[in-house]
């Protein structure tokens, strides 16, 4: 007990703990739809005050470690089930002291256990395909925004201002494999990307979609990577 006691402590006078956070359960859904906002933490307009509203607890867990999809291995449930959490940061906080407060508020309210195996899995690379990339340069006046939605029966994703790095981060995220950018584009670009996910519809798939619409492509090589792999975690938090 005096051990858990003296780390606690220790963490704190680090600034390794969040001042105060709440963590409650989102409510079933009421049929409206359910909306996932993140705000705050140091970087953002308001660097003392985290907020994410109705997050699964797999995002939660990703994002205090810095993980991909493809990176994270636990169970179903942990990306059915939400929540709200809303967590006072102290002043000054730097952006790797706030990744280890989440990590600790759901080591703490979660008890979180896990560790990582190297698992050999597709990756791919991004890349122009043979006729060359149909991007539209953004105007430097443009706002940079970018945004993916559910439209027409599939998947659209609308950028402006949007560079390559980001817009390989949510690929990524979509096909649940490591991408890199092999594309050597280093502007910002107006781009809308849409697919159909379901193969045996009429509608172009995400790797016929990139060809057609923005000419670059998706080449599939072979990597290792860290998989994160939740041995125990609680679905009821313990109490704020």
């Amino acid at each position: 007990m005096r051990t858990c006691i003296l780390l606690t402590i220790l963490a704190a006078a680090h600034g390794q703990t969040f001042e105060v956070a709440s963590v409650k359960p989102t409510p079933p859904p009421d049929g409206s739809g359910v909306i996932t906002r993140w705000t705050g933490g140091p970087g953002t307009d308001d660097p003392a005050l985290f907020t994410c509203e109705n997050c699964g607890l797999a995002s939660l867990i990703m994002s205090a470690y810095g993980l991909d999809s493809y990176q994270y291995s636990g169970p179903v449930w942990t990306n059915s089930m939400q929540f709200t959490v809303t967590a006072k940061i102290p002043e000054g906080a730097t952006k790797d002291e706030f990744r280890r407060m989440q990590q600790n508020l759901l080591v703490e309210r979660f008890r979180l256990k896990f560790h990582y195996e190297k698992k050999e899995m597709a990756r791919y690379e991004l890349a122009i395909a043979k006729n060359g990339p149909k991007l539209k340069e953004s105007p430097e006046t443009s706002a940079p925004t970018m945004s993916m939605a559910a439209e027409n029966g599939g998947y659209t994703i609308h950028a402006r201002q949007g560079s390559m790095e980001y817009f390989v981060s949510l690929l990524s995220a979509q096909l649940r494999r490591p991408i890199t950018d092999a594309t050597e584009l280093k502007g910002k670009y107006d781009m809308t990307l849409h697919w159909i996910p379901d193969a045996s519809s009429d509608g172009p798939t995400i790797f016929e979609a990139l060809q057609q619409q923005l000419g670059l492509k998706l080449e599939q090589r072979k990597t290792t990577v860290d998989v994160l792999v939740v041995d125990h975690v609680e679905k009821v938090p313990t109490e704020n």
